[in-house]
């Protein structure tokens, strides 16, 4: 049981990171000190004693962040006081780290609580959680109709993980999406796997971090079907607050990783090439078939690029699929058929635009709309930029 109720807060303007300093009680002269550093990350704790209250501030102004208490309990009149911590992710684990090494009684149960709360919140919050200073008139958009566009790891597979990030950031996208098989960074020449270290996971979020993007999804191309080897993988989910796994499993799996998905609460796409390399996953009839009496944490990871190819009217697939369409790898194709190739969105054969409506119109919401262009590895910045502009232009058409 929890006994500070630690939870993040979700304040994608100025006036609402006001209102949640107000909420604890702040000194309304510092409000107006604290409210830009609420920017980014904002995490609330219930009850906590004004002792440790004093220490979790002293901890979170050393990162150059802040952490609000009530004005009584700030002058010594109160005893207990709720907290809210403003920061960037790296200050605040920063800070849970050093209250686990406290003297203090209260303080490293206030860490594993908040630990648990940040770890899962950061993967399983249902809106974003986006700072207000990323929000363009697209994302605002966006955020209203529940897409989140976000880059596909394997467009840039031939750069390292950390040269994606900064890509996608420089793009201005907030979310990314990861693969196994691709290496971290040139000081991490290793593929981004569970067998990470807990060292190098959190260098990987203190990048992204740095970056202000997100990992929503993950390709793992087979969970195990093992408990220890199916835990592992959830694990890492878990550490790196992924919502998704986009994975081709042996369907004998299935029962087992759907239990796993609603112990992490962690979604699983079901992940789909061509009939021949996925034949239990290849069409939206397939994923229905496969995914009949299982959770809703369980549907498709609809690769639009192989149904186009293999004759999928995509439009129709996701009529079909409907609620069972867990997060989409979206694709246009100069033709239709199996010789298609990638071009920017709305361009070629793939009903770019009636599918986006379609999706609209059923109130489809994918965890993410993963944007991956496999064509031109080391010059596709172009064309990718002309898939945003794309989506972000039809996003706002669709708000008036």
């Amino acid at each position: 049981m929890s006994l500070y109720n630690p939870r993040l807060l979700r304040c994608d303007t100025p006036a609402a990171v006001r209102a949640a300093l107000a909420a604890v009680g702040a000194d309304p002269e510092g409000v107006g000190a604290m409210a830009p550093k609420g920017s980014l990350l904002l995490l609330r704790l219930d009850g906590v004693s004004a002792a440790a209250a004093h220490v979790i501030k002293e901890h979170m102004l050393s990162w150059g962040a802040d952490a609000a208490l009530s004005s009584g309990a700030y002058r010594g009149q109160e005893a207990t006081t709720d907290v809210l911590l403003l920061g960037s992710e790296r200050a605040v684990r920063s800070t849970l780290d050093a209250l686990a090494r406290e003297a203090l009684p209260d303080l490293p149960r206030i860490a594993s609580e908040a630990r648990v709360a940040v770890d899962r919140a950061l993967g399983d919050l249902p809106a974003p959680t986006l700072p207000s200073g990323l929000l363009t008139p697209a994302l605002r958009v966006q955020e209203k109709l529940g897409w989140r566009l976000g880059i596909e790891a394997y467009t840039f597979h031939k750069y390292t993980l950390f040269e994606t990030i900064e890509k996608t950031a420089k793009l201005g996208l907030p979310y990314v999406g990861g693969l196994s098989f691709q290496k971290v960074s040139k000081d991490i020449p290793k593929n981004f796997t569970p067998n990470l270290s807990d060292d190098e996971l959190q260098a990987i979020r203190l990048k992204m971090d740095e970056a202000g993007v997100r990992m929503l999804t993950y390709y793992y191309h087979t969970i195990p079907n093992d408990e220890a080897g199916c835990r592992a993988v959830f694990e890492f989910g878990r550490k790196m607050g992924i919502e998704v796994f986009m994975t081709e499993p042996a369907v004998e799996a299935l029962p087992m990783i759907d239990r796993f998905c609603q112990e992490y609460g962690i979604k699983v796409g079901l992940h789909n090439h061509d009939r021949k390399a996925s034949p239990h996953y290849w069409s939206p009839e397939a994923i229905l078939r496969v995914c009949e009496g299982r959770s809703s944490y369980m549907g498709a990871c609809a690769d639009v690029g192989y149904w186009i190819r293999d004759g999928i009217d995509p439009v129709k697939g996701i009529e079909q699929l409907k609620d069972r369409l867990i997060t989409l790898q979206l694709h246009d194709l100069d033709v239709a058929g199996p010789k298609g190739a990638d071009v920017p969105w709305g361009s070629g054969a793939g009903q770019t635009e009636a599918l986006l409506r379609k999706m609209h119109e059923l109130q489809v919401k994918p965890v993410m709309v993963g944007l991956e262009y496999s064509r031109d590895w080391l010059e596709n910045e172009p064309p990718v930029q002309r898939c945003i502009e794309f989506f972000n232009q039809l996003s706002l058409s669709l708000s008036k």
